[in-house]
């Protein structure tokens, strides 16, 4: 088919090139076999390297084709093709034969062809199945670009539960009992990143807003105290059964080397307290008791948590960093309480 089609277009140059006037007198046959070989000298690979070659030449578009698409042609070494000099029979036939020879280096064979039919009646049954799972594969790609949540946020949930059960003394010596109860919260987080280099996290926390007794005291005659140190208590105890803000802040490097994060609802110990033990409710023991730094003001600051800003630069990238952080945990009220200034800089607040 494809020498059929060559044939066709390719002797219309030819042809056309015999009928022209002069011929090509001073032309051997080798000199034409050279012409369509790949030489270091008169290789060409654009017709436009032939600098008697024009556009508005009629056989133009057949000898781009033959240079360009085949690469079967090749020009004199001083850059010309020499189109209007005429070839006898026998140099066609060298220059025809040198061409196909190129092109069927370049196109599988009637043999090749052959081959690959008998291998796909082989395997007839495989590729079908193949066939099977690609074209399932693409339907679950669909589906997961179509019902993709977001391209730059990803989401991840959480689910955490305790079961308790114990008695409890109070710290006036008071004796209580405390039944077995049950504790759980549920956590979405988006986290969401821009460049690739910034984090904006968003946590929503609901529960079934259970009371764990470590968060409780009973008073000398056996009543509920409730206890402002509340030493173990859980984090999430009283979370819930409404959502709740757990997170809004925004993580982002400046300079190299630099962390700085700034939002509505974080906490110091984001920034000043790095205890494996606490700070991870999914991983530690889930209680402010194992908080290990001294200087994090636990029950009025950290626990409910407020608007600020903290920073983490890591000196040179070694092993010494600085941290820093700034947290008012009635930084959301603009009004001033009856006992507290309240506000972004009045009390309750930490900075460290």
């Amino acid at each position: 088919m494809y020498k059929r089609s060559f044939l066709g277009g390719g002797l219309g140059l030819f042809g056309a090139l015999a009928l022209t006037a002069p011929a090509f007198a001073d032309t051997s046959v080798s000199d034409l076999i050279a012409e369509t070989e790949s030489d270091s000298t008169g290789q060409v690979t654009s017709v436009s390297q032939l600098s008697d070659v024009q556009p508005t030449d009629w056989a133009f578009q057949a000898l781009q084709s033959l240079v360009e698409r085949y690469g079967c042609i090749a020009g004199y070494p001083n850059g010309t093709f020499r189109g209007n000099r005429s070839a006898t029979r026998y140099e066609m036939a060298a220059a025809l034969n040198a061409c196909l020879d190129q092109i069927s280096d370049r196109f599988a064979s009637k043999a090749d062809l052959d081959a690959v039919k008998a291998l796909q009646d082989e395997f007839a049954a495989e590729l079908a199945t193949l066939r099977g799972r690609v074209d399932g594969l693409e339907a679950r790609v669909d589906t997961v670009e179509a019902q993709q949540f977001s391209t730059t946020t990803k989401l991840e949930g959480s689910v955490i539960g305790t079961i308790q059960f114990g008695d409890q003394t109070d710290v006036d010596g008071g004796i209580g009992s405390s039944r077995a109860s049950a504790l759980a919260e549920v956590g979405l987080t988006f986290n969401t990143s821009f460049t690739g280099e910034d984090l904006l996290q968003i946590t929503l926390l609901t529960g079934n807003g259970g009371n764990d007794f470590f968060g409780e005291f009973f008073d000398a005659g056996g009543g509920l105290a409730g206890g402002t140190v509340n030493p173990g208590a859980i984090e999430y105890r009283d979370t819930g059964p409404g959502v709740e803000l757990d997170r809004l802040a925004y993580e982002f490097s400046p300079v190299e080397n630099l962390s700085v994060t700034i939002g509505p609802q974080l906490y110091p110990s984001d920034f000043i307290d790095g205890n494996s033990y606490a700070n991870d409710p999914g991983a530690d023991f889930n209680s402010g008791f194992f908080i290990n730094n001294a200087l994090i003001i636990n029950d009025a600051v950290d626990d409910p948590g407020g608007a600020g800003f903290g920073f983490n630069y890591n000196v040179g990238g070694g092993p010494l960093s600085l941290r820093a952080g700034y947290v008012a945990a009635a930084g959301g009220s603009a009004v001033e309480g009856a006992t507290e200034t309240e506000g972004l800089f009045g009390d309750p607040h930490q900075a460290v």
